[in-house]
């Protein structure tokens, strides 16, 4: 009997001993944890995000999406063309097979090409590019985080888009892609004038009517991060502010514990810290922002 008493006791402290020696490490332990776990999150999300296809972009989400944009600005909305959405698909589709991101083709012929070629007659045009995105959203909030971009979704002088997407496996070097082309327009059986920086036709009574396979004046390549797309804003610096947010996190934690965790490797004392949550708290953050602040997808 007292034997079995004694089996007990040491049943009940074998725990308790190792809950007081390991302890103090748990939280330090579980921030790694996180991190590591977090970390390869990140890396996941960035591959799916930058290599792969975009499976949730159709031509009426698009649609959809533009509309709303429009309708915050008391614009009327856009209609779907099948003239303007064949020449998008042709568009997308030479770029993927041709392997070029660019308004202008290699052989420097200018989108409104396309255009022609359906025939469709039109007074004003425009076109909007992207790669990398995965949603609709995604890819017309990218669109409205630039200048040109967003005066094409935004000008009241067009009355129909069109959209087209193709999937390639390697898209100038980036991997698996889907290119998305939105060509924007006002429909009339005046002449087609030149385009102006912005990729943008514009109509002029002065201006004589040219040729669609005169090069435009390509606009630059812009990278959408995960913030821009969730706050739908292209206020400037947003996403360097994330990331000096992530970084000023960072360097609290490695001067609040950095000292405590040599001195705990070298001695072998027991590493105890005193606000657990507050350090998950923040690791969570620099995580978050660093999820926040990489890139989702190529607009031009």
């Amino acid at each position: 009997m007292p034997l079995k008493t004694h089996r007990h006791q040491n049943n009940k402290k074998h725990p308790k001993h190792y809950a007081k020696v390991y302890w103090p490490y748990m939280p330090l332990l579980l921030i790694v944890g996180l991190t590591l776990v977090i970390g390869q999150s990140f890396v996941g999300r960035s591959q799916r995000d930058v290599l792969s296809y975009a499976t949730d972009v159709s031509r009426q989400d698009l649609l959809t999406e533009t509309n709303q944009q429009r309708a915050q600005e008391d614009l009327s909305t856009l209609s779907l063309n099948e003239k303007l959405n064949a020449a998008a698909q042709a568009k997308a589709q030479d770029m993927v097979a041709r392997n070029y991101w660019s308004h202008t083709t290699p052989d420097d012929k200018a989108p409104w090409v396309f255009i022609d070629t359906v025939k469709y007659p039109y007074q004003k045009a425009g076109e909007n590019l992207a790669f990398g995105f995965v949603t609709s959203q995604e890819t017309v909030r990218g669109w409205m985080n630039s200048a040109p971009h967003r005066a094409n979704i935004l000008d009241s002088a067009y009355t129909e888009v069109g959209f087209g997407m193709a999937d390639t496996t390697d898209y100038v070097g980036n991997g698996p892609q889907t290119v998305i082309v939105a060509f924007y327009a006002r429909p009339t059986s005046a002449p087609r004038i030149a385009a102006d920086e912005t990729g943008t036709l514009t109509l002029s009574d002065e201006e004589t009517p040219v040729n669609s396979t005169q090069p435009i004046n390509e606009p630059s390549v812009k990278a959408v991060s995960k913030v821009q797309t969730l706050t739908n804003t292209s206020l400037p610096g947003i996403t360097f502010v994330v990331g000096l947010l992530a970084g000023a996190a960072g360097i609290y934690l490695l001067l609040k514990h950095g000292l405590a965790v040599k001195r705990a490797m070298q001695s072998g004392e027991r590493f105890v810290l005193k606000h657990p949550v507050l350090d998950l708290t923040i690791v969570s953050f620099i995580a978050l922002c660093a999820l926040l602040s990489q890139s989702v997808g190529v607009i031009r």
